[in-house]
């Protein structure tokens, strides 16, 4: 939906309106995508930046991973999960293929379960 280039011009724009970051992530979680676009890119690069851009699963284990983070939609787009930041967490490209691998398991409840192996680990996405 953006080009890379177009995030810091809207978020100029969101700033110059004295939005934070929440709140610009509230105002994308409503935006109506074109016919067509299933994703808004804009939102996922918001909820990047609200986390540093770091992994929220290195986080919650309390690693110091640096790794390029991608956006992973919990329950997926093709399964009739929203593009909505309810439904977003912020995956390192090692946290993210381990799901994608089967071998984590990330479920959305009131909270985000993470089961790798025997443990169990929660993250709030706020």
């Amino acid at each position: 939906m953006f080009a890379q280039e177009e995030f810091e011009t809207v978020l100029e724009d969101y700033k110059k309106e004295g939005l934070s970051i929440e709140e610009m992530i509230k105002k994308e979680n409503l935006r109506k995508l074109p016919n067509g676009v299933k994703r808004n890119n804009l939102l996922s690069y918001l909820i990047k930046r609200k986390h540093n851009f770091k992994c929220q699963v290195c986080t919650c284990l309390g690693i110091s991973k640096k790794d390029q983070v991608q956006a992973h939609h919990i329950i997926p787009l093709y399964s009739g999960g929203e593009d909505h930041s309810s439904n977003i967490i912020i995956l390192c490209n090692y946290h993210h293929d381990l799901v994608h691998l089967n071998k984590i398991d990330i479920e959305l409840y009131d909270k985000v379960v993470i089961e790798q192996g025997e443990e169990t680990y929660y993250i709030d996405l706020n």
